[in-house]
């Protein structure tokens, strides 16, 4: 008996997705380990892509590109008041094909996890950013000072894991959770002594081996 060549064509495309849907989880579910800098001045990323901006937060408010407004409100980022009136509120963005596990920037204790459910907009709508599904995380360094990571889900994310709890402690690298899929993660750090900014729009970090900033006594 002949077997029609549509029979073929279909078993072919069905083992494509197949193959591609395999690959495609195996590539999702990397955790690499990472060489996590002992330097305690630094402020290492807490995921690995590409920095989409770097903005300066001045009065709780942060520049802002969208219809009728040029400043939006911190607390709209973060949902809740972190007390940081200035500091710097870093962008990165996370490609389907970067790993998307998340680490703590610093070491310290988590004073604060937040869940919230909003919007899948996609990552060019322009209110994306604070609309979207997230958590926050408020890490707080020993010295004082909180830093926060917000993991926003896109189109198609399916859930934002937490792998910690309040009260926790964590070093800096340690891993914090995963989003599913493409996604961002922006950092929020506040004015703290000698604080510089060490990455630009553009550059690729890695979490827990890119230093994004460094403060404290340095040389």
């Amino acid at each position: 008996m002949l077997i029609p060549t549509g029979f073929f064509c279909l078993v072919s495309i069905l083992g494509s997705l197949f193959a591609f849907s395999l690959i495609s989880v195996a590539v999702f579910n990397r955790d690499p380990s990472r060489i996590v800098s002992a330097d305690a001045d630094a402020i290492v990323s807490p995921a690995d892509g590409k920095i989409v901006y770097v903005r300066r937060i001045d009065g709780n408010e942060i520049p802002w590109a969208m219809k009728g407004r040029r400043q939006i409100k911190l607390v709209e980022l973060t949902k809740s008041d972190f007390n940081i009136s200035s500091g710097y509120i870093l962008g990165i963005y996370m490609s389907p094909f970067d790993v998307h596990v998340n680490r703590s920037p610093i070491g310290g204790q988590v004073v604060k996890i937040l869940r919230f459910e909003g919007k899948q907009a996609r990552s060019k709508n322009p209110n994306f950013e604070y609309e979207n599904r997230r958590v926050v995380t408020a890490v707080r360094h020993p010295s004082g000072f909180p830093i926060v990571v917000i993991q926003i889900g896109v189109l198609g994310v399916g859930r934002i894991d937490s792998f910690l709890t309040e009260g926790a402690t964590v070093h800096a690298g340690d891993r914090i959770g995963r989003i599913r899929m493409g996604s961002q993660v922006d950092v929020i750090i506040p004015d703290i002594p000698r604080l510089t900014p060490l990455v630009e729009r553009g550059d690729r970090v890695l979490a827990g081996s890119s230093i994004i900033a460094r403060f404290g006594k340095q040389s």
